[in-house]
């Protein structure tokens, strides 16, 4: 076979499934390309006909990875480390949805996640198509146990297996993973230049093309809140036999404009990939954010376009400075649209957790007036009555009013996020929010204001962790006193029966 018949039987390998495919087992459905009717077609197969399919869709792979090969496009051990994912990809892909399914449990819903603009399929389907070749949506209610957040469900995605021909060009001599590889030969070089015994030692450190592709297997789990992240893996890890491979982390990546580093990541884009190992097979989990994920996927459109542009100017000769330098305006306007979206997305996200917070803390001061005054009614000493009726006042009074309890302070401590470069607004930080979501912002102003000017990291420096426990503690003792002060006018105008006394729903400096 001649270079170019190997080059047209390449190309022909990369087009899919087709209703007359040489490799076809017999299915006879419309699947080809990406149309709506195509992929509607896979949802009227039967589960002995997708199995057929997946075997087909295997050999062209197969195919496809020793074609690339005779090419000299990828090597020997790119063959050896491909070829055993797309060996039997539907028993793979059954154990790695077993994998996550023994760490969060059976879904409540499994739907199409591969719907064009304006399709709609609300249909609960069968696990049966959860197959290396689709994409579906999976559900969950409770997956992390919280009262306060039982009405937001968590999202599993799974994509299917990365496409071969993808796999093939990222790692293939001159993809994406070759190239970084290259560049840290060249950087290693530099240090080294006799390229002696330590050169040798930090040489078989450096990855090859093929062990940075850790995303064959891959599925997203989208939540609600920033601190559930680590919640869930810490699911999935104690399922046991894990091997964490490698933690990329943009959540902390995102930088706040005092951050010389921001340009690392100009979307201000945040997730947590994982890539773990298990029996020699490697899978990636990208852990996301609701209301951020919203955002980054208004964005998308304009990313492509980004991408496009930054191609355009790379490939633009240096000399055409008309073209380069309008190219360039074009660029820097896409980025901070994108930044725009995306920041919205964080305010968006910090209401939520503002609102969350508010219904956590409003839940647990009642339920404890509950239980308070149950104790008082059932209660025959003077003294205990006069201390649960004391209790009972202030807790009532601190309804939508300080003092805020522990536990909404530490959700907001664990959840709220900085907000992104070019989003600090010192003097409304909390504009567009409610009145009733702005008065508990203020409450909690010296918790929640270093969020949106410091690092997004969950911990403080130590100067301001002490300087916020000592404000904190003298907040609490001039509230204890305004309290006590408060109750006595309260048991006064009780008996002089004036009108009793209320502070709620109002800030007190």
């Amino acid at each position: 076979m001649t270079t170019e018949q190997k080059e047209i039987e390449l190309n022909r390998l990369a087009e899919g499934p087709r209703e007359t495919d040489p490799y076809s087992g017999g299915i006879t459905q419309s699947i080809a390309g990406d149309s709506k009717e195509s992929k509607a077609a896979f949802y009227s197969l039967e589960d002995a006909d997708i199995r057929v399919l997946q075997k087909d869709i295997d050999k062209k792979s197969q195919r496809y990875i020793i074609l690339a090969a005779e090419q000299n496009l990828i090597s020997q051990e790119d063959v050896d480390y491909l070829m055993p994912y797309f060996k039997d990809s539907m028993t793979l892909y059954g154990k790695f949805f077993d994998i996550l399914v023994g760490a969060l449990g059976r879904p409540q819903g499994c739907y199409r996640n591969d719907l064009e603009a304006g399709e709609e399929d609300n249909k609960n389907y069968s696990q049966t198509y959860i197959t290396p070749s689709n994409s579906m949506l999976l559900t969950y209610s409770n997956l992390i146990e919280d009262p306060d957040l039982e009405e937001n469900d968590v999202f599993l995605s799974l994509p299917g297996m990365k496409n071969i021909v993808r796999a093939v060009e990222k790692i293939k001599k001159g993809g994406k993973y070759d190239q970084a590889y290259q560049q840290d030969l060249e950087d290693l070089e530099n240090l080294y230049p006799q390229k002696g015994e330590e050169y040798q030692k930090q040489k078989a450190k450096i990855q090859k093309p093929y062990q940075r592709l850790k995303d064959i297997l891959r599925a997203t789990i989208s939540v609600p809140t920033y601190e559930m992240i680590d919640k869930v893996i810490d699911k999935i890890v104690s399922q046991g036999n894990f091997k964490v491979v490698e933690t990329r982390d943009k959540f902390n990546a995102n930088k706040s404009a005092q951050d010389d580093n921001f340009y690392n990541n100009k979307k201000n884009y945040r997730d947590k990939k994982i890539c773990f190992e298990k029996n020699g097979y490697v899978f990636e989990i990208q852990f996301k954010v609701q209301h951020l994920e919203k955002a980054d996927k208004l964005s998308h459109k304009l990313y492509e376009q980004l991408r496009q542009k930054l191609d355009e100017y790379a490939n633009t000769s240096k000399n055409n400075h008309t073209r380069r330098e309008q190219l360039h305006k074009e660029i820097i306007w896409l980025e901070r649209d994108i930044q725009n979206i995306n920041r919205q997305g964080i305010d968006d996200y910090n209401a939520f957790i503002l609102e969350t917070a508010l219904k956590k803390d409003t839940r647990l001061k009642k339920e404890k007036l509950r239980s308070l005054r149950q104790k008082f009614s059932e209660s025959q000493n003077d003294k205990e009555r006069e201390v649960l009726q004391k209790e009972i006042y202030h807790l009532s009074q601190s309804l939508n009013a300080s003092p805020v309890s522990q536990e909404a302070e530490e959700f907001i401590k664990n959840n709220f996020m900085v907000r992104p470069y070019k989003a600090i607004d010192k003097q409304n930080e909390f504009f567009g929010l409610s009145p009733k979501l702005q008065s508990f912002a203020m409450l909690n102003y010296f918790l929640v204001s270093q969020r949106y000017r410091g690092s997004i990291s969950k911990t403080w420096t130590p100067d301001y962790e002490e300087a916020y426990t000592q404000a904190q503690a003298e907040r609490d003792e001039n509230e204890q006193k305004q309290m006590n002060k408060e109750y006595l006018q309260y048991k006064q105008s009780r008996k002089s029966k004036k009108p009793i006394l209320s502070r709620k729903n109002y800030y007190r400096n």
